[in-house]
């Protein structure tokens, strides 16, 4: 059976309540630091929470490190100007860092700042570090290439400023987890890790401050109406959440 729990509330509170070395897997995309604002649609999304400062990150690595089982992995995305901000806590906290992965954003739309005098910034790191040492699958995309380039979002059918392809996170969860490992994403959006848990059968806690991520997340997974028997369904408050 897979096991897909969803709280809503602070990843900080919410990861103090986990028990040591429980969890397979982290695959995330952290609020960048940046306040950022999609400027390329009619409709604009709202910031981000928590997008303005970058004070609660060494608590969180922290607390990763300190669910994580030995010998696993996490992922997590940033960007080229923050990167040497997020390397520093992810080493001071304890974890290896492996390699920098880069996503190459194919069907980007354009950049952020200055676009008359700089580059088309179409690309994001994702950080990929260990808690000990992990095989990796030999299947797995990222043991041939530290790049992938065939991942898209529609930009037209965003349902989050910073969207993730479900694919790109498949990449990560088959290389890194077995099936019914649990994969655990502490900025679940709206909900990506999630649905690529669920279809590659793998247990996912995902952590949301934004209500409005949340109800977005239960629709796109069919929250409630999913009578598939092997699959538990189980939703969570910060306050009430007991893993």
């Amino acid at each position: 059976m897979v096991k897909l729990t969803l709280i809503h509330g602070d990843a900080i509170n919410v990861l103090k309540k986990i028990e040591d070395e429980s969890i397979d897997l982290v695959v995330t995309d952290p609020p960048y630091g940046i306040n950022y604002q999609s400027n390329q649609r009619k409709i604009k999304f709202e910031k981000i929470i928590n997008d303005d400062n970058l004070e609660w990150v060494d608590e969180v690595i922290s607390e990763l490190y300190r669910i994580l089982k030995k010998n696993s992995c996490f992922y997590c995305f940033t960007r080229w100007d923050v990167y040497p901000f997020w390397k520093e806590k992810i080493e001071k906290n304890g974890f290896k860092i492996k390699n920098c992965l880069i996503w190459i954003k194919k069907n980007s739309t354009g950049g952020l700042g200055d676009l008359e005098s700089s580059y088309k910034s179409n690309f994001e790191f994702i950080i990929f570090c260990m808690k000990g040492r992990k095989i990796l699958w030999k299947g797995g995309f990222g043991r041939k290439n530290g790049y992938f380039i065939n991942h898209n979002v529609n930009p037209n059918s965003l349902i989050h400023p910073n969207e993730k392809p479900v694919s790109l996170i498949r990449e990560f969860i088959i290389s890194s987890s077995d099936k019914h490992d649990t994969v655990l994403d502490p900025f679940l959006g709206s909900g990506t890790t999630m649905k690529a848990c669920l279809e590659l059968k793998r247990n996912c806690i995902g952590i949301e401050i934004d209500e409005r991520y949340i109800k977005i997340t239960k629709k796109r997974l069919n929250w409630g109406s999913n009578l598939d028997p092997e699959v538990k369904f189980n939703f969570y408050y910060e306050n009430n959440f007991r893993l």
